[in-house]
This record gives structure tokens, sequence and C-alpha cells, in this order.
């Protein structure tokens, strides 16, 4: 059977729809469909129940949809160990952060150098999608930041890089400082409702990285936040900070380069969680031990 074929099944289940499905194999939805039933008469069974809105797998059909990912899989890591023979290959690497980013851009060249033949495929994705697409199959590896106390960082195939801070961002010339020199570098959650109760904050997105990471902080302080902008990254959140513009609690590493910004430890200290998760069932090969050692010691 070939490859390809498996790959239909496994994309009708992921879309729970023939033409989204189809149009992601770039086949027609009668040509899929067609496979399908072709497929169920051999087997003897159904393998979706057709509901009104959506497609979903019977006992047998998760059976198989469970095989051809396997086999997709195993079809994965044998062309990659053949590939690292001569130092080639593809890797996939889905990324959802600016440290993620930034990280792959300091290993790529480096890998580049030993294995130049080696194809990167590098996507920028939402965690929650990033993770998905991984227990699919689709990524080799992703790079994600976690809050300090996310379950998900101690699962199986996951290995911590690092722990960062998430500090309080502000201007070097807010008055505050005129008031209280913070020498300790930190910022108790009673002064920080004292001095910024009223103050203009830049936030990321609910559901982004770092906008849970402020929500917590917010809530700790008992603080209800004027929000100025309410922005998609971090990256932008801190620029606008640099430029004077308001506040922001962010990840140390923003910090980095912004000559008009301080950074506050807030309390007893907020963290997230920088982690690496690698494909269930990869067979690591030269190239992929190549790429773990050198994220490693980068982190």
């Amino acid at each position: 059977m070939d490859i390809k074929y498996l790959n239909y099944i496994v994309e009708i289940a992921e879309h729970k729809n023939l033409t989204r499905a189809a149009a992601s194999l770039y086949v027609s939805t009668s040509s899929l469909s067609q496979y399908l039933t072709r497929l169920e008469e051999e087997m003897g069974t159904a393998l979706f129940y057709r509901k009104r809105t959506e497609m979903v797998p019977t006992k047998a059909g998760q059976i198989y949809i469970e095989g051809a990912r396997k086999a997709i899989a195993l079809k994965q890591d044998i062309y990659r160990n053949i590939a690292d023979l001569s130092g080639g290959g593809l890797m996939s690497i889905g990324v959802t952060s600016q440290w993620s980013i930034s990280l792959v851009m300091k290993v790529l060249p480096i890998l580049q150098e030993s294995y130049p033949d080696l194809t990167f495929e590098i996507t920028e994705l939402r965690k929650y999608e990033a993770r998905r697409l991984l227990s699919l199959g689709k990524l080799d590896f992703i790079l994600l930041s976690v809050g300090d106390e996310a379950g998900f960082a101690s699962a199986d195939g996951v290995e911590l890089l690092e722990r960062e801070e998430i500090l309080f961002a502000v201007s070097k010339e807010h008055d505050v400082f005129k008031e209280e020199d913070f020498l300790d570098g930190r910022i108790a959650l009673k002064s920080l409702k004292k001095h910024f109760g009223k103050e203009k904050f830049m936030i990321c997105q609910e559901n982004s990285d770092h906008g849970a990471d402020s929500s917590a902080i917010f809530r700790a302080a008992d603080m209800v936040p004027e929000v100025l902008c309410n922005l998609n990254t971090a990256l932008s959140v801190a620029r606008m900070v640099d430029l004077g513009l308001g506040t922001a609690f962010l990840p140390a590493g923003f910090l980095k380069g912004m000559d008009h910004i301080r950074g506050l430890s807030v309390g007893n200290g907020y963290f997230r969680k920088n982690i690496l998760a690698v494909r269930e069932g990869m067979v690591m090969g030269e190239t992929e031990k190549a790429f773990l050692s050198t994220l490693k010691s980068l982190c």
C-alpha cells in the first residue's frame, strides 16, 4: 500500500470533513470520497460515521488511523536515517514564540556547517496548534514556552531547556524611581499596586504565550490594569515599553538590547518554562542528536 493513501485517512480524521481534507491533500473531493468508499468495501466495515456536520472515526477507523500514523512515522524515520548517512534529510520544527525563533536561528548556522545538505522546515504556530501537529507526527520537534506550573512540561518526550523569569518592565525614566530605588531589583506585589495600579499597560492577547503570564501577576497583585495596547507578540510589547509608552510584564530575554527599560523581579518571582518536545516514537539519527546537543549548549 502506498503511504500517501494512509495519509488520506489521517487527513480525513484530522479535518473531520472530506472537502477540507481534500483541499489539504490537493486532490478533488470526489476522488477522496471514492478512495474512502473503496477502502471501506475492501475492509468490510465503515471507517467513519457520516454525521451531518462532521465525520467521526468508528472503532475500526480508530484502529486504522492509529496504524496509519505509525506507518507514516516509520517511513519518515527510515528515510531520515538513510539521509543521515550523507548528512542530508529534512527536519521539521515548530516554533511558537520569539524565544524559540531566536534560538532556532542560532542553531541553524551551526548545524549547516556540519550538515550542509540538511534541510530545515520551520513553521511558526500557535502553541496549541504546534502540540496538535506534533501529536499527529507532522512535526519532529516543537519549541515552546509554558507557564511554570504547566503539566505538559513534565510529559514524556518533553525536555526542559531553561526557566526564564517574568520581569516587570518599566521605563528607566519613570517618576517612581525618584521615590524608590528598588536596589535589590525587586518590587513587591503591594508596591506594584501602590505605584502602578493606575498605570497604562501593554499586554499580549490572553491566548498568547505571554498573555497568561501577565494575567497571573495582575490577579496576585489584585490589580485591574488599564490597557493601552493589546498586542500579538511580546517583542512588540517590549519595543513600546522601550519607547516609554507604558509598562508590561515580559520574559527576561526580551529586555536584552532594550536600552531604556528597567526590569524588576515581581514578588517572590514568576517564571515560565522554555521546553523542547519531540515527536512520539521518533528514532534519533545523527542530525537529530546534533540538533538537540546544540540546542542545550545554547540555553
